[in-house]
């Protein structure tokens, strides 16, 4: 058998048509052209396409999982959920997952961090919620507990902070309407904290120290 032409897909100047004695035989990506040196009138055999094959069905594979991670930052259970949606042999992706992680584009470390003070400074969620949800997305609690190390060894306390933002926010929303007393204002906050998932000793301390520091006068 022999390679009788090589021609750019029109759609995708990345991928190649391959014909083979005159005939269309496969479709493959630019990577593949290149690792194996393929060119016009080259002499193949039945091995040679199974390993073209092979490489393409890697390519497809990486080139997918690159698009998916090009747009945020993906844990490697998101990976490979999508990589196996689109259809791909789980071989082909624990090979692809193994060049996304030794090129540093997948650490669930990094992600772990970039999640936690996501979720915790623009959604302002607790972090038992936090947690659970990177527990969900299959990571390890290694990198967890790491990723929460990374802030407490800074002295952050997220749950601390936004206890603070949003205990004072709810305290003072009940207080404009003016038909709580003080007892029932604190019971409303308090309610309305520990069902987004804060502790409630912690919302105690942090109303505290809010009103604290911006008193509110009312008379009950």
């Amino acid at each position: 058998m022999k390679i009788t032409k090589i021609e750019t897909q029109k759609k995708d100047l990345k991928r190649y048509n391959i014909y083979v004695d005159g005939e269309f035989t496969l479709g493959v990506h630019e990577d593949v052209i290149v690792l194996m040196g393929l060119y016009v009138n080259q002499e193949i055999d039945k091995k040679t396409l199974d390993e073209m094959l092979i490489k393409e069905g890697f390519a497809k594979a990486k080139a997918d999982a690159i698009k998916f991670i090009a747009y945020r930052m993906r844990c490697q259970k998101e990976v490979i959920d999508k990589l196996i949606k689109n259809g791909h042999d789980p071989s082909v992706v624990r090979r692809v997952l193994d060049f996304l992680k030794e090129n540093a584009l997948v650490n669930d470390l990094e992600f772990a961090k970039a999640f936690i003070h996501d979720k915790a400074t623009i959604s302002r969620h607790p972090m038992s919620r936090i947690i659970y949800d990177l527990r969900k997305k299959g990571i390890h609690e290694t990198d967890i507990e790491s990723a929460k190390h990374y802030y407490t060894s800074q002295d952050t306390d997220f749950d601390y902070e936004n206890a603070l933002i949003l205990s004072y926010k709810k305290y003072k929303q009940l207080y404009d309407k003016n038909k709580y007393t003080e007892y029932q204002l604190k019971q409303r906050v308090y309610q309305y904290m520990t069902q987004k998932g804060y502790n409630l000793y912690l919302v105690k301390d942090a109303l505290e120290e809010a009103l604290s520091e911006n008193p509110i006068v009312q008379a009950f």
